[in-house]
């Protein structure tokens, strides 16, 4: 049995998305920080390899986290600097290509999955928060590895169909029950939803369906028990008349440990 949900209602509390999106951002800042630490620590007491090459890649990895860190703190001052009650998108042309690859590209120097990119080859521009939609594609993504067994594969993929563009994840993990399905995209605090293992990220997923429904797109998923989940992830082209449609098929990219 296949089991396929999706959120329809539109974004009308602010004020609650705000103190949600806060909330994950700061579980976000506490994992970078450990993460950032625990590879400091673990070099200034020489507990692990010391060669040139090992170095070089511990170097990367604690790159990527202070960069990361720097994107989520100016993701808290900006919101911050918001009314409390009033939208926390600005949308404007976003080149979605490239920003699936380049999010894919640094969670995948951090996991022993591979990360299978394709459709990327071409240009698409969509309306969106450039910041939240990172946010919202980490989010999906990194679902993505946690639910999927180790040196596994996880495909992303980008096409464009007329006035609309999509990007879909889809896992290797346990899938979702049917009795769990709507818990994915269910707010904070609900206690109905599924667990990480069963295919889902809980509430983070609920923040990431209600900030793309702020950017006038839409989040569903479709999984099987036993069979992976898949994620779609749909956004309006900036201009539906420009260029042809991009198909999923297109040039790949292939990102492992």
């Amino acid at each position: 049995m296949t089991v396929e949900t999706a959120r329809q209602a539109p974004v009308q509390d602010w004020g609650r998305l705000r103190t949600d999106l806060l909330a994950m951002i700061d579980g976000e800042l506490d994992t970078s920080f450990t993460l950032l630490k625990g590879f400091l620590v673990a070099l200034s007491n020489g507990m692990v390899d010391d060669s040139a090459e090992a170095r070089r890649e511990y170097y990367a990895i604690m790159l990527r986290q202070s960069e990361r860190l720097e994107r989520l703190v100016a993701e808290v001052t900006g919101i911050s600097s918001r009314d409390r009650d009033g939208s926390l998108v600005a949308v404007r042309d976003v080149e979605l290509a490239d920003l699936v690859a380049s999010t894919c590209a640094e969670l995948a120097g951090e996991t022993r999955r591979t990360i299978e990119v394709s459709g990327c080859d071409g240009r698409v521009v969509v309306g969106a928060d450039p910041s939240k939609l990172r946010i919202v594609l980490e989010k999906l993504v990194a679902n993505a590895i946690w639910c999927s067994p180790a040196n596994s594969t996880v495909t992303v993929s980008v096409h464009r169909n007329d006035d609309r563009a999509m990007v879909m994840v889809a896992d290797q993990g346990m899938g979702v029950s049917p009795a769990a399905p709507a818990g994915l995209l269910e707010p904070l605090g609900n206690s109905s939803g599924a667990s990480r293992t069963e295919g889902g990220a809980g509430p983070a997923l609920d923040v990431a369906g209600r900030l793309v429904e702020a950017m006038g797109g839409s989040l569903s998923f479709a999984s099987k028990p036993g069979g992976g989940s898949t994620f779609l992830l749909s956004l309006p082209v900036s201009d539906p008349g420009e260029g042809s449609a991009l198909s999923s098929n297109g040039a790949s990219m292939e990102y492992a440990l």
